[in-house]
């Protein structure tokens, strides 16, 4: 611009004082600013990198860039440990992908990039943390709350009240930035896997919490998704390249509830590929997770999360929406990454069936997901529809006599909902804490008029090796009684502060609103030598007579028996088992 000035009073010296020749100097000084800013404006300018940070140790990430004039630019590293391997271009210049490796003796701190096309030049960075973590996994027989509402600092209120109720974990949900919407257990409309900030409260208070919950003993679990994102988040309108969706917003397939079609090895693609790729009611849409830069994407931002949160196990919601090669590839780094953090699959079917072909160690098509365990979503439905809908306490036993399917079904987590008749509510949740499952408790029933009962029958789970860790039998059911054992034997392992006695429990359960009478064959099972009985959750009588035990129950409720044997007067003997 000096030079522009003084060739233009050499030429003229008295055009400074001329307001004409003033005039075009001024048009001409105003026309080589906005030249010079629009150039400046097409150069590379970064506005944000995902991840925002990684972990020295951990797998190698991909850096998703995002930014304006980032067409044909280069990347390079400027910290000493920090690697560029590989970059590709996005779409519309918005978006490059970078590959970095990192050192084991890279220094912790931000690492410098340098964003570089012919246009110009920008610069990026990313933080690098030591590898650090705490708390072990989520053990067997873990009792967990989930709750989808407060803030971090509100869970750290309850904590340790739930900590004292016999619960050992929490489940909290990944605070993605939503639709705008308060966060909940139902929400899903994913904005951001990355947020900055979170209604829950900043994510160092989520890492305080998880902090708090392992030093009391407890264990952390984080609800993620790796399937779909809402419609009002930004790469709907501009992915970052081509293949980053499974259609568009204006063409796609919709997402219909068959899961059936993804359990049936011989089903064609006309059957799964609405489930697969599909757009739930035009208001999710759907990654395509087949595609290794959205696959590397989104198993990176769960990683992360387990990272932030410290967290000893991941519940897989969307599971059946996802293809299994992804589940697969996911779970074995994860493992490889941390042996002891859990997966958990969820599959919204009530059918054992459906949910089972989903669970680690069960090949389908040829792909084992590798998932740790399962929801057990067909026991709670069966449990739910006897005690609410009067549709037979039979129903619980024929989805129990499926357990063979699950290589461990006394690993199943099965979730304990709130419901709205209170009888109904107090039935459900002490049936389901009778049975072998790791109990999976919602906020909606344990803050209810229902929850005392629920912490009560939590508390005898505690205490009693047998429905903490027992074998379970079944004597009989039919439309109103559903009539069961757990055992535990001699020798076998038990909790802290609980006998390593053997230990016979019968369990009576009456859905009907009228009582029942009931004699029970015990012959060759662990209780055919019953010489007492003393209740335990009293709710009517027992009494052995005969090789028999005959039982009166009161209406709508479950009776828990102490059944003491014959053959049990010496603890070492082990009684005998059912055929």
């Amino acid at each position: 611009m000096l030079l522009l000035y003084t060739e233009f009073l050499r030429r003229d010296p008295d055009a400074f004082i001329d307001r004409r020749n003033m005039k075009n100097l001024l048009h001409i000084t105003w026309a080589w600013l906005l030249l010079g800013s629009l150039a400046w404006a097409q150069g590379p300018k970064v506005e944000r990198v995902d991840p925002p940070n990684w972990w020295i140790g951990l797998p190698p990430p991909m850096l998703l860039i995002k930014g304006e004039g980032l067409e044909g630019a280069k990347v390079t590293s400027a910290s000493p440990g920090v690697r560029v391997s590989r970059v590709e271009e996005g779409l519309n210049g918005h978006y490059l992908f970078v590959w970095l490796e990192i050192a084991k003796t890279a220094t912790p701190g931000k690492a410098k990039l340098q964003v570089v096309s012919e246009k110009g030049r920008s610069s990026a960075e990313i933080e690098i943390n030591p590898l650090a973590r705490s708390g072990g996994g989520s053990a067997e027989g873990d009792i967990l709350f989930q709750t989808g509402q407060g803030t971090w600092q509100d869970l750290a209120h309850i904590q340790p009240r739930l900590t004292g109720q016999a619960i050992s974990g929490i489940v909290l949900r990944v605070p993605y930035a939503v639709d705008g919407r308060r966060p909940s257990l139902s929400m899903n409309a994913v904005t951001d896997f990355y947020p900055r900030l979170s209604e829950w409260g900043r994510i160092d208070d989520l890492a305080g919490l998880s902090r708090m919950i392992h030093d009391a003993g407890g264990r952390v679990q984080l609800r993620v998704e790796a399937n779909q994102v809402g419609v009002s988040h930004a790469w709907v309108a501009d992915p970052p390249h081509e293949r980053w969706f499974n259609g568009t917003r204006e063409h796609h397939l919709k997402t219909d509830g068959d899961l059936s079609a993804l359990a049936d090895p011989h089903a064609p693609q006309s059957r799964t590929r609405p489930l697969l790729e599909g757009w739930l009611d035009d208001s999710l849409a759907d990654l395509n997770t087949q595609d290794p830069w959205v696959a590397q994407y989104l198993r990176q931002q769960m990683m992360w999360w387990v990272m932030t949160a410290q967290a000893d196990a991941l519940a897989l919601e969307d599971l059946p929406y996802v293809d299994r090669g992804f589940w697969s590839e996911f779970t074995r780094e994860l493992r490889k990454t941390f042996p002891k953090v859990r997966t958990i699959g969820e599959v919204q079917s009530r059918e054992p069936e459906v949910v089972a072909s989903f669970a680690g160690g069960r090949s389908v098509g040829g792909v084992d997901t590798d998932v740790t365990t399962m929801i057990d979503v067909p026991l709670a439905a069966a449990v739910r529809e006897s005690v609410e809908q009067g549709k037979g306490a039979n129903r619980i036993e024929a989805v129990l006599q499926k357990d063979w399917l699950y290589p461990k079904p006394e690993s199943l987590l099965l979730p304990l909902m709130g419901i709205e008749d209170r009888t109904a509510a107090e039935l459900a949740a002490q049936i389901s804490l009778l049975l072998p499952r790791v109990p999976l408790l919602d906020d909606s029933l344990v803050f209810s008029p229902a929850g005392e009962v629920a912490l009560k029958t939590l508390r005898l789970r505690r205490q009693h090796p047998a429905l903490s860790g027992g074998k379970m039998y079944h004597l009989i059911s039919d439309d109103t009684v559903f009539v069961f054992g757990r055992d535990h034997f001699a020798g076998a392992e038990v909790a802290l502060g609980q006998s390593s006695k053997p230990e016979h429990l019968l369990i009576v359960v009456n859905v009907g609103r009228e009582s029942r009478k009931l004699t029970l064959e015990v012959a060759d099972t662990p209780i055919m030598t019953a010489t007492e009985i003393r209740d335990v959750l009293p709710a009517g009588t027992a009494k052995a007579v005969q090789g028999k035990i005959e039982v009166e129950i009161t209406a709508r409720s479950v009776a828990v028996w102490d059944v003491r044997c014959g053959c049990d007067v010496d603890d070492t003997l082990t009684p005998a088992r059912p055929r």
